[in-house]
């Protein structure tokens, strides 16, 4: 079996709350870079079970691109670890510090949504 995630971002002017709905991100807006592999994050039983499942995380981005302040939004399924999988999967990912529009990245809220798979 090899582990599989994906990620969907959403990003959120400072102002809005995440009950609202957010805008996409464009991929051509914000450069981002994951570190690991799929299985370094995948929860251990349910990876072992071949359950699939995802996270959907808010976080912010601080001036050094880092992800901070990450909170899990929602999980599916509940209580099989995908929730804090995502959180330490977000740990590693980085923010160019601008935007191609010249505009900073720090400060602003993301919400993504991360699913992990079995092939």
């Amino acid at each position: 079996m090899r582990a599989l995630f994906s990620i969907v971002l959403c990003v959120a002017a400072p102002n809005l709350s995440h009950a609202q709905e957010l805008p996409p991100l464009l991929p051509k807006d914000v450069k981002m870079q994951v570190a690991g592999q799929p299985q370094d994050y995948y929860p251990r039983a349910a990876q072992q079970a071949g359950i699939g499942g995802g996270a959907t995380v808010l976080c912010m981005i601080d001036p050094r691109g880092r992800l901070r302040e990450c909170a899990v939004q929602a999980e599916e399924p509940e209580g099989r670890g995908f929730g804090d999988a995502a959180v330490s999967a977000m740990r590693t990912i980085r923010i160019e510090p601008s935007a191609k529009d010249g505009s900073p990245t720090a400060g602003r809220r993301f919400m993504m949504k991360m699913h992990f798979g079995i092939q």
